[in-house]
């Protein structure tokens, strides 16, 4: 009877472990931060809005300008070429986050961006985080 009760309670606590760690998954999956991006200077001509996960490479298509809301001191990291490769600039949330004319500043476009918080989340505690387009 003792073994069924110790076998009944340990069942029990790892299911409630289990949805623990699934509730800090997401609960940690939620970004503060909100981006738009522009494929013509100055914030015409919307291609999408997102809110990136940290760390998380996103293949956006070429955007000329930006707008990146986040938390003071976060980072972006804006790609020239698809999947987070080509040449990188770094813009500081929100010193530098609304960057108005990629070809007058940068004298090209840019077409994915990583998303660093200042609190280095980066979300391997629970595996939430791969670094996919």
């Amino acid at each position: 009877m003792v073994r069924i009760f110790l076998n009944h309670s340990l069942g029990l606590i790892l299911v409630v472990a289990t949805l623990s760690l699934v509730a800090a998954c997401n609960l940690a999956s939620k970004s503060p931060a909100s981006f738009d991006f522009f494929r013509n200077s100055y914030y015409n001509d919307k291609i999408t809005s997102i809110s990136p996960r940290p760390n998380k490479c996103y293949t956006v298509g070429e955007f000329a300008s930006a707008i990146f809301r986040g938390s003071e001191l976060d980072v972006v990291k804006m790609f020239t070429e698809p999947h987070c490769r080509g040449m990188m600039k770094k813009r500081v949330i929100p010193v530098s986050g609304a960057p108005g004319d990629n070809i007058k500043d940068y004298g090209q476009l840019f077409s994915s961006f990583i998303y660093k918080p200042k609190n280095h989340h980066s979300g391997h505690h629970c595996g939430c985080n791969d670094y996919q387009d």
